[in-house]
């Protein structure tokens, strides 16, 4: 009986060093696949003691600082570059400012455009309220961004061009349509948190990505499917600090955790062997009705499309389509335009888009059986944003909570799937965060921070459990 357990105990030792081996934390490798583990808070001091002399200043965004940017925010103690801006209220005055979580030490604030330029300073620029907010002095040489600006006066209503915001005191504005005004209000602040995270958190779902399973090596094929979220817009990109739309830092992340290189391509022709080939199939202001048409290369006869959304989709239907036949895995991100109020001021209802969204995944699995596919539900926009001057069509008509509860019930229907649990993310950094510094362009897309946030929970869902790093480095 002793000699069995001991030869159990030596199994076990056995299996969890060969699962922790270096290198076999990407996605795929073999079926032994482990659990995600909690991490147990530091705190304060424990987290000062463990940086000692390190600096954690970390530049713009590139290989050398992408396992800090893509560090999951729920595990991570220390955050990296947050981004964040104050605007100034219809008195001029800049209420104190939340971050993803009470702030226990501020490390440092600088301008997100000039990483390594000179931080600002505690105290004369700013100082952390009790709730662990940034506080802005009389004094500060901190921009703020002024009400004007960001919420903007139409001189004409008339203009279909125009969106408006309904203020809590029943009052109407106009609201910024551009991220370029807001980048030079733009902070980066790094800050340690000793508050646990209250959501969900997101896990490896890896085990159930079949076709994932013996990826971690060799020559990986991504396609990623969606509206301008996936195309690209919001984040910095080829603007300092730089950050990439998230489906670029999901395969750069994916080749750093596997020793491998991302390499974009836009057709078949361009896949490099050994490499993470990925395509960026997105078309802005696409639903997920009309990306059908782009699966069944009909774009010309895409129903309810602008000409521009139709000529978008006409440029990459045959790179995707071509991709297609060769992914290891179609990543998903629709329903942004879905949920868009001008469908009857409410948006198209969940049961609609689960609908549309199952024959998306059909005509995926009809022409790749074997792929894995990954679905991002929408992220939360401006609740008070509306597209007309009347108040009446709002620029999400939905909660975008039931869009992802509608993929979740989807892939009961499947095997080889998995969604991603990204939304609640979101939520949670709301609590204490205002939805104005996850949003680039003042309405609907997603700007640095978030766009971070869909590369840390995509990437979680696809690698092994554990698979990225956690700040501070915590010794095995």
């Amino acid at each position: 009986m002793k000699k069995g357990i001991i030869a159990f105990l030596v199994c076990l030792m056995l299996f969890t060093v060969i699962g922790c081996t270096p290198g076999d934390n990407g996605g795929g490798g073999d079926k032994n696949i482990t659990v995600d583990e909690d991490i147990t808070l530091l705190t304060l001091d424990e987290v000062v003691d463990m940086i000692g002399n390190e600096s954690t200043d970390v530049g713009n965004y590139g290989v050398d600082t992408i396992k800090k940017y893509i560090s999951p925010l729920w595990k991570s103690q220390i955050i990296y570059n947050e981004s964040a801006f104050f605007v100034a209220d219809k008195q001029g005055n800049a209420a104190p400012l939340g971050l993803s979580y009470k702030a226990a030490r501020i490390l440092s604030v600088r301008k997100s455009t000039a990483l390594s330029g000179a931080a600002y300073a505690e105290g004369a620029d700013y100082t952390l309220d009790a709730s662990g907010r940034l506080a802005l002095p009389s004094d500060s040489s901190i921009p703020v961004m002024p009400f004007s600006a960001y919420f903007p006066t139409y001189a004409n209503d008339n203009d279909t061009n125009n969106w408006y915001y309904k203020h809590a005191d029943g009052s109407k504005t106009g609201i910024i349509n551009s991220s370029a005004p807001i980048r030079p209000y733009e902070l980066a602040v790094t800050y340690i948190r000793t508050d646990a995270f209250g959501g969900e958190k997101p896990k490896s779902q890896l085990a159930a990505l079949t076709g994932l399973i013996g990826k971690d090596t060799g020559t990986l094929n991504i396609l990623f499917v969606g509206d301008s979220v996936i195309a690209g817009a919001g984040p910095s990109n080829t603007n300092a600090p730089n950050v990439p739309p998230y489906p670029d830092m999901v395969a750069q992340g994916w080749a750093a955790y596997t020793e491998r290189t991302a390499k974009p391509v836009t057709g078949v022709h361009q896949i490099q062997s050994g490499a993470v080939n990925y395509l960026n199939g997105g078309v802005p202001g696409i639903t997920a009705m009309q990306y059908k048409y782009v699966l069944d290369d009909n774009v010309s006869h895409m129903l309810y499309a602008s000409d521009y959304t139709k000529g978008e989709a006409a440029a990459k239907v045959q790179g995707v389509l071509a991709m297609l036949d060769v992914a290891d895995v179609v990543i998903i991100g629709l329903g942004a335009n879905d949920g868009g109020g001008w469908d009857n001021g409410v948006g198209s209802p969940a049961g609609t888009f689960k609908l549309n969204m199952g024959i998306v995944i059909d005509k995926i699995r009809a022409a790749n059986p074997s792929a894995a596919v990954v679905l991002v539900a929408p992220h939360k926009t401006h609740d008070n944003v509306y597209t007309d001057a009347a108040l009446t069509v709002p620029l999400f008509g939905v909660n975008a909570a039931q869009y992802e509860t509608a993929l979740s019930e989807l892939v009961a229907d499947y095997t080889n799937i998995a969604v991603v649990k990204s939304y609640g993310v979101q939520l949670e950094t709301l609590k204490s965060k205002p939805i104005s510094n996850l949003i680039a362009d003042g309405r609907n897309h997603p700007n640095d921070f978030l766009s971070r946030i869909f590369a840390q929970t995509v990437l979680t869902t696809v690698l092994k459990p554990n698979a990225l790093e956690v700040y501070p480095v915590r010794n095995a």
